[in-house]
């Protein structure tokens, strides 16, 4: 994917492509080619190349079905995606969330979910997450059970994580 920095397909974006594109590939891109791109002694200048391919069971692509490969809109959907869930942070301290919400407003809704949670234990974990707890980690089940209630969707959550581990305290 082209970009203001550099416009050339590199090594890592050269990985990701083959493992996307050949069925049943090993991941670990480095223990299976070396790569290389030239470069000015400071800038990227061609698309990076397979130099050596260390998978004798596993034809090596060429350098022309992979770079039409990588150019299809389908091909660069997919890594853009992959590249946005790249940056979103497993966790967040939970006074960075507190104020991201805040920020937002956003935590009213939050207590106010909290309030309707009828069941004891779900009531003591979400006290625990919103109160007590260090860390609010994007896969747990009562952060995305809050946010769905107070109306974020999964891209809002990561958007929320992304811009939350920014604040500093």
């Amino acid at each position: 994917m082209a970009d203001a920095t550099n416009p050339y397909v590199t090594a890592d974006q050269l990985v990701w492509l083959i493992e996307h594109i050949i069925p049943n590939m090993p991941p670990h891109g480095p223990d299976w080619m070396t790569g290389m791109w030239h470069n000015d002694g400071v800038n990227q200048s061609s698309d990076a190349t397979i130099i050596k391919w260390n998978l004798p069971d596993i034809p090596q692509p060429d350098q022309a079905t992979l770079m039409a490969k990588w150019k299809d809109p389908a091909i660069q959907t997919s890594y853009a995606a992959y590249t946005q869930q790249q940056l979103v942070p497993v966790s967040i301290g939970r006074e960075q969330a507190m104020i991201y919400l805040m920020q937002n407003d956003k935590w009213q809704a939050v207590l106010d979910y909290v309030a309707t949670i009828t069941n004891a234990n779900e009531k003591i974990v979400a006290n625990v997450a919103i109160n007590s707890t260090s860390k609010w980690n994007r896969n747990s089940p009562f952060l995305n059970a809050a946010a769905t209630a107070i109306g974020l969707t999964s891209d809002q959550i990561d958007q929320m994580f992304i811009a939350a581990a920014q604040i500093t305290i």
